[in-house]
């Protein structure tokens, strides 16, 4: 268990579903602006209300279906957190498209979080291990370095 505050400690929330961390003694206005921002995420983009009913999209093995907000690969469940879904769904909806990395910022995390690209880069980390048979070298979930990610499937698959 990590020291409250510390890196691994809020490494440890992410990786576990968290949306976002405070670390301890986090002034309750920074708290308040926190908690706002979640909720404008939640309740002002029409299309994170809008999932159910879009069509599943297929890419290589992967199944992506919005409105039940399940993964499946080879037929078989994945298990998300909210905020790995709402990634991978993402890059879904343009599925072999570059999706610039700030547009994926905006729309997983809000705009405030426009400069926080690590958040960004520990994600795809987290999606490459559940999705990817060789997470070194990513089959689906795909850097354009200095552009962005995209969900292509159309890799061979690694040897």
């Amino acid at each position: 268990m990590g020291a409250a505050g510390s890196l691994a400690e809020m490494t440890r929330c992410l990786e576990a579903g968290a949306d976002d961390y405070c670390r301890p003694r986090c002034p309750t206005e920074e708290l308040d602006l926190r908690l706002r921002a979640i909720f404008q995420r939640i309740n002002a983009d029409p299309g994170r209300r809008a999932d159910i009913g879009r069509a599943i999209v297929r890419v290589g093995d992967l199944e992506i279906d919005p409105g039940r907000q399940e993964v499946r690969k080879r037929g078989a469940r994945v298990a998300l957190s909210p905020t790995e879904f709402r990634l991978l769904s993402t890059l879904a909806e343009r599925a072999g498209e570059i999706v610039p990395a700030r547009a994926l910022i905006a729309r997983v995390w809000g705009t405030q979080y426009a400069n926080e690209s690590h958040y960004l880069r520990l994600y795809i980390r987290y999606l490459r291990q559940k999705l990817e048979d060789n997470p070194s070298e990513p089959r689906y979930i795909v850097n354009r370095w200095g552009s962005g990610y995209a969900l292509d499937g159309t890799r061979p698959a690694a040897a």
